[in-house]
């Protein structure tokens, strides 16, 4: 016992700063139990920092530097290339696109610039980096304005240009002079298309008209022949001849050459042929 209380009395001792020795006292008497203090009240939330990024900022600095290698095609007012959706210059780049609800819409995984696929050949697609890029803008942009939803499905438009597809015949191919088309020479004794097309790049030009015939009615191979027209919802609106076989060989990077009279009227002819039977139903069903 004696031991015990030696104990206790070094840890006294120190616990009171080595002052002295052990004193044992008389018990005191325990305090009064403090009052509980009152909850504050919660502060108002702060306004957002000067230093936030802004949508037009994210698409300055990391969506608008990508689109260059889209400008060729899709910028200006040239007849070729594709759809002119970026508008004139840099400049009217973001004017163009969120004016437009295809690229700019509270659904921004839908958006045109990430979702469309090129055909081989054609044009590049963004990568998954530059569509999380895209994506983070918009969303911002929604932050900020209240996007509107996507347009509605372009499957009507699909759908359309496969009947299309489907309304074209070898009689009608061979009867407008589609079966010479391959055959057009490129400047300076280029070759001609099969030199570089018999394969399918871009578009298939073999030497075997029936073979050319039966990929041009599939996709994506038709839509250098003929495009659905779409409403600006998004809907469906007609089937129209596209004019990509025209256009190509004025393009740069392309082999240059200027379409025969005889090809361009067999464009035109068979289009039309087409587009006849389609308009009138006459197809058969798409295939499932």
């Amino acid at each position: 016992m004696r031991w015990v209380i030696r104990i206790a009395s070094l840890s006294l001792s120190l616990a009171a700063g080595c002052v002295g020795g052990y004193q044992p006292g008389t018990p005191g008497t325990p305090g009064d139990p403090g009052s509980t203090g009152s909850t504050g009240t919660p502060g108002t939330p702060g306004t957002p920092g000067s230093n936030a990024v802004s949508a037009r900022e994210l698409f300055d600095t990391n969506v608008l530097p990508m689109l260059g290698s889209c400008a060729s095609c899709h910028a200006g007012t040239s007849v070729t290339g594709g759809p002119k959706f970026l508008g004139v210059s840099g400049d009217a780049y973001y004017a163009s696109l969120t004016a437009d609800v295809r690229f700019v819409n509270n659904v921004p995984e839908k958006s045109y610039l990430i979702t469309h696929m090129h055909a081989v050949g054609e044009g590049p697609d963004l990568n998954k980096i530059q569509a999380g890029l895209v994506t983070a803008w918009i969303q911002q942009e929604n932050v900020e304005n209240a996007l509107p939803p996507p347009p509605a499905p372009a499957n009507a438009g699909a759908q359309a240009l496969t009947a299309f597809g489907n309304c074209m015949t070898q009689a009608d191919f061979n009867a407008s002079g589609m079966n010479d088309l391959q055959n057009q020479g490129t400047n300076g004794n280029g070759g001609n298309c099969t030199a570089c097309h018999q394969t399918g790049q871009y578009v298939f030009l073999s030497a075997s008209p029936t073979a050319n015939f039966q990929r041009l009615k599939q996709s994506p191979y038709i839509m250098k022949f003929a495009l659905p027209n779409l409403n600006a919802d998004g809907t469906f609106k007609d089937i129209v001849a596209a004019a990509r076989f025209l256009d190509r060989g004025k393009e740069p990077g392309h082999p240059q050459y200027t379409l025969a009279t005889n090809r361009a009227n067999a464009l035109t002819q068979f289009f039309t042929l087409t587009y006849n039977k389609w308009k009138a139903g006459n197809c058969p069903a798409p295939t499932p």
